[in-house]
């Protein structure tokens, strides 16, 4: 369970890494992912 925990983890740092680089970027608005940084 710690593993799965630690992937998740892993999983979405790295989700976050590239929605931050995404954003400076900034890329076309039509690319739904940006959008939903505001989410996070």
């Amino acid at each position: 369970m710690k593993t799965f925990i630690k992937t998740l983890l892993v999983a979405v740092t790295i989700l976050f890494s590239v929605f931050a680089t995404a954003k400076q970027v900034k890329l076309p608005n039509n690319i739904k992912y940006v959008n939903t940084t505001e989410a996070f």
